[in-house]
């Protein structure tokens, strides 16, 4: 006897990965192995975070966010709108992870005096003050300290 189909969706470890997004992971993997040599603000290592950052799946955006804030707790260069944009967008997540670790890398990025300038010109700001708002102390903290560092000369 042949058990039915089930009518509930397929929970998210059920669902299978995409080809770029299983390259990303896979990449991932391998560019933090390196964490202290590689540069995660371009090319193939901003790829794979942008690719996780925008996917469907919370799993993968987590991933994303604990790894750009890992990579920004090394070192906050300037960088571009194609490392600000996924950051800006996995901040304004409902996944309390994600925007942990968002608001952790925008905090560590808001040192350097061209990150604040184009994070506020992509508004940052907003999310950043509902960031405040969290139930997680956490995000709340990380929020507050990223908008202290554009605030700070």
């Amino acid at each position: 006897m042949s058990t039915p189909p089930s009518d509930s969706p397929p929970s998210e470890a059920q669902i299978i990965l995409t080809d770029n997004e299983r390259s990303a992971v896979t990449n991932l993997l391998q560019y933090l192995e390196n964490l202290t040599t590689t540069n995660f603000f371009s090319g193939e290592p901003l790829s794979a975070l942008t690719t996780l950052s925008f996917s469907d799946k919370i799993s993968l955006q987590q991933s994303a966010a604990l790894a750009f804030a890992e990579a920004t707790d090394q070192a906050a260069p300037q960088v571009g709108r194609d490392t600000l944009d996924p950051l800006l967008f996995l901040l304004s997540s409902n996944d309390t992870d994600v925007q942990r670790g968002a608001s952790a890398a925008l905090a560590n990025l808001a040192v350097n005096v061209e990150n604040k300038v184009l994070i506020v010109k992509l508004g940052g700001l907003e999310p950043l003050i509902r960031r405040m708002q969290s139930p997680n102390i956490d995000v709340q903290c990380n929020a507050v300290g990223c908008l202290t560092n554009l605030a700070s000369h």
